[in-house]
């Protein structure tokens, strides 16, 4: 018996949680024991059935080891494979928190644009690994030599963030793929948020990091207006990316409760304009010293006029 897990995934407990799962279905079809052949050149994998938490019964039988353990999961093993999970969920988002290296994928020479805030914030607030900038058509970008694709980067990625029209997103999501990047942070808008015509283009993105394994970002926290301080609170803190603010591993943390505040003015300017029928305020950025918006945009349209009392009791 051997578990498949690629490298770059193996000693985060991915192998326990699966030979957990595959008990547990085993149980629930009637099995009670699994019985497994193991290579005696294949150590780790005995490992795993000796840390899973299951008693296991181990012999050798014709120049293999054999392996016999119960499909029922012992109090000890319970508590394993929580543990285990909660290794395996905080590995999934090292991409995200702590990643080594760094790609912009539609880095900008020019300040004021969102790729251009993107790549400088990356630079100049503290990332200790190199920063990628990803631009087709130029050769440099704000002082650092850009490439045309992410393919082209000499060294790995762990994270890549797409500031690219939303038309070019899949493809530049699968050449990160092709590339190994572990994780996407998406900045483009046009998506499901959009609609209709977005959607198909998220599903289409959601194929391509599963084909390739790729941890995809897109935190959305919905509050309806007038939003509370509790509500500001709660989308902040309901983020997968959260912790991230707080400070990742002796980052500085950003200042969480500026955003908060601006939350709660941009929800305060949509309840006294209701001629606002869209706001766009992204990407923000979340510093140490404050919060900037570094591009917005506002639709306005006449407001709905609401019913006259009269007929609003006519229907109740």
């Amino acid at each position: 018996m051997a578990l498949a897990i690629s490298d770059a995934y193996q000693g985060r407990g991915l192998g326990t949680i699966l030979v957990g799962q595959l008990a547990e279905a085993a149980n629930q079809h009637g099995i009670r024991e699994f019985e497994a052949r193991v290579l005696q050149q294949n150590h780790r994998m005995i490992q795993v059935f000796r840390e899973s938490g299951f008693p296991v019964d181990v012999g050798y039988d014709r120049g293999e080891i054999a392996v016999a353990f119960p499909t029922s999961l012992s109090p000890e093993a319970i508590e394993r494979f929580e543990r285990r999970e909660q290794t395996a969920s905080l590995a999934a988002m090292e991409g995200f928190l702590a990643p080594r290296s760094v790609a912009v994928i539609g880095a900008s020479r020019s300040r004021g644009t969102i790729g251009g805030e993107v790549f400088h914030n990356l630079v100049t607030t503290g990332f200790e690994g190199p920063v990628y900038p990803v631009n087709p058509g130029a050769q440099v970008v704000q002082f650092v030599v850009a490439y045309r694709t992410v393919g082209d980067i000499p060294g790995p990625v762990d994270l890549a963030v797409i500031v690219v029209p939303a038309s070019l997103v899949v493809d530049v999501a699968r050449q990160c793929g092709e590339k190994g990047v572990r994780a996407l942070v998406v900045i483009s808008s046009g998506f499901a948020e959009a609609g209709q015509e977005g959607r198909p283009r998220q599903h289409d993105l959601v194929v391509v990091c599963r084909e390739f394994g790729m941890r995809l970002v897109r935190d959305v926290s919905v509050r309806i207006t007038p939003l509370t301080d509790l509500d500001a609170t709660e989308m902040v803190r309901s983020l997968a990316t959260f912790p991230r603010l707080q400070g990742y591993r002796g980052a500085l943390a950003a200042d969480v409760a500026a955003l908060e505040d601006a939350i709660l003015r941009v929800g305060s300017m949509v309840e006294a304009h209701p001629e606002i029928a869209e706001l766009d305020c992204n990407p923000v950025m979340v510093l140490p010293s404050g919060v900037t918006v570094v591009d917005a945009k506002v639709r306005v349209e006449a407001p709905i006029a609401p019913l006259p009392l009269s007929a609003r009791r006519r229907d109740a």
